[in-house]
């Protein structure tokens, strides 16, 4: 008698369990018609009770899941797994909402299956799923977009996904000028974008979210009695509701992201106030950002351009003035052998000042014309099989030897491995060497040059010029490689040169795969080495 009387207490504290859970549980046949429902499940839906015993499952369902819904159903009472997931339903109003689902089957005593369905709504979980999804994806925009307007669109786009945005416009104000652009503007009636106004001398609703930089939600009523105290002035067709947000930088206003309606005040709440103004200030990031990055674009713009106009310049000067030199130093030799047998000494040194200095001149002349065809990116490399010991180091060094001579120099040279071809452009890794001895030689004033071929660590070919000159202060090796900079310079200065030479190596040496590092220091000579990779 007592476990009668238990078991009976069990069977009504179960019925009471289901119908007191806060999550809503069904029952469903086979056939998929509800036989059972709890209290939270009709509260969910909205529906009594007896609005949805007798009827199919499938009426809960938003439209873009019955299909699906249904083939799983069927799929369900095949199978000996339960199931699990997330999905769309939908209240008997239309509202839809997220629910995570949990359906297990059990069987009654005849031995007929049922699905037994529990609904737990996270709606909410969702939504701040998405708000936190929304966020990020703006905040990764300025990274995605190729311009403003591209980022603009995003945003139009992100915010979308929490809220209408059938108008909606992004503003920016500029403090400097006190203008306010709006360059996006989406709107069913007002389409006029890219207009400018004054901020101080504008009335209108944008500037006044400017001047207050607070997020505002105005309905009809409100703006036409802002209008009448003359707060703001009307600027073309007014909304039922409009939500703006200032978009804020350190405390102050860089523009305004807004939202309106024209047909239902409605559209907007106090909550999608608060949302808002959690995304104008991701927004506001994001703009502030792609506006500086455009601004270095433009910055980098115009000082290519202006290199480009400088380049071009110096390659016209320097092949006007080259002509001419060579045309003095021609006739000057003709002149000198001319007057071979009757010319004196200082006539002799005079026309030696002449040639060196004509070919001098000629040389910068020649430096400067490499920087321009590189700068204006008009170099074209030819890369071909080239031994460097064989065809470049040795007839530098035959060409070289007779300077360091004439200047009481050893000039010296050592191939330390057995294989040194490479495939480079012929003329610029030339024209790399032939500038790297020459600063040997200039600025070593007694002792000597080397010249060796090596291999490093790693097997690149390398090689080093050696020299016991006066080396280079520590404070200068951060810009030897520099355009136009010397250690030197002025009227002071003790070396010729141009300050060409060594930002010709730099940029040869990366036309050929190449790198050039220095060790110097100061009263102790130099070691410029160059790496073949």
């Amino acid at each position: 008698m007592h476990i009668q009387e238990s078991t009976i207490d069990t069977q009504h504290l179960l019925a009471s369990v289901f119908e007191a859970a806060d999550i809503g549980i069904s029952i469903v046949n086979q056939e998929g018609i509800f036989v059972e429902v709890n209290k939270a499940f009709c509260e969910l839906y909205g529906y009594s009770k007896n609005e949805i015993i007798g009827n199919h499952f499938s009426m809960m369902l938003a439209d873009e899941f019955k299909e699906d819904a249904l083939r799983q159903h069927n799929i369900f009472f095949e199978s000996k797994e339960s199931l699990k997931g997330i999905g769309s339903v939908k209240q008997k109003d239309g509202t839809e909402f997220a629910v995570q689902i949990t359906a297990v089957k059990i069987f009654d005593t005849e031995g007929k299956p049922y699905r037994v369905t529990t609904l737990v709504d996270i709606s909410d979980r969702k939504y701040n799923q998405i708000i936190q999804t929304v966020l990020l994806e703006i905040s990764q925009a300025a990274s995605f977009a190729n311009s403003p307007d591209e980022l603009y669109k995003l945003i139009h786009d992100y915010v979308g996904k929490v809220m209408p945005v059938k108008n909606f416009y992004i503003a920016l104000f500029d403090e400097e000028n006190d203008t306010i652009k709006f360059p996006y503007l989406v709107d069913e009636i007002d389409d006029e974008d890219d207009v400018i106004v004054n901020a101080k001398a504008s009335r209108g609703i944008t500037a006044h979210i400017i001047r207050t930089a607070k997020v505002s939600l105005f309905r009809e009523v409100e703006l036409r009695r802002m209008i009448k105290k003359g707060d703001i002035l009307q600027i073309g067709p007014l909304p039922k509701v409009y939500l703006g947000a200032p978009l804020m930088i350190k405390d102050k206003p860089i523009g305004v992201m807004a939202l309106q309606s024209y047909d239902d005040q409605n559209s907007y709440n106090e909550n999608d106030k608060n949302l808002i103004e959690l995304i104008s200030g991701q927004v506001a990031r994001v703009v502030e950002r792609k506006k500086y990055e455009e601004e270095l674009i433009i910055a980098r713009q115009k000082a290519e351009e202006s290199n480009r106009i400088k380049s071009e310049f110096l390659a016209q000067m320097s092949h006007e003035i080259r002509t001419p030199i060579n045309s003095i130093l021609s006739f000057t030799s003709l002149i000198r052998d001319d007057l071979e047998n009757v010319v004196s000494e200082d006539l002799v040194e005079s026309f030696d000042l002449i040639e060196r200095g004509g070919k001098r001149l000629i040389r910068t002349i020649d430096l400067i014309l490499n920087v321009a065809q590189l700068q204006s990116g008009k170099y074209k490399v030819d890369l071909v099989d080239v031994d460097l010991e064989e065809d470049i180091i040795l007839p530098l060094f035959a060409q070289f030897e007779k300077i360091a001579e004439t200047n009481g120099l050893k000039l010296l040279f050592a191939n330390n491995t057995e294989y040194s071809k490479i495939v480079c452009d012929y003329y610029s890794i030339n024209q790399l060497f032939i500038n790297l001895i020459d600063n040997a030689l200039k600025y070593t004033l007694e002792g000597h040059v080397e010249i060796q071929i090596n291999r490093n660590t790693k097997g690149n070919l390398v090689v080093d010029i050696i020299d016991t000159g006066i080396g280079i202060s520590e404070e200068y090796l951060d810009k030897i490689f520099e355009i136009f900079t010397q250690e030197e310079s002025g009227y002071s200065r003790k070396f010729e040169g141009t300050g060409l030479g060594l930002s010709l190596v730099r940029q040869y040496a990366k036309l050929n795969n190449a790198e050039v590092v220095v060790e110097s220091k100061k009263g102790h000579g130099s070691k410029f080495t160059v790496i073949f990779n």
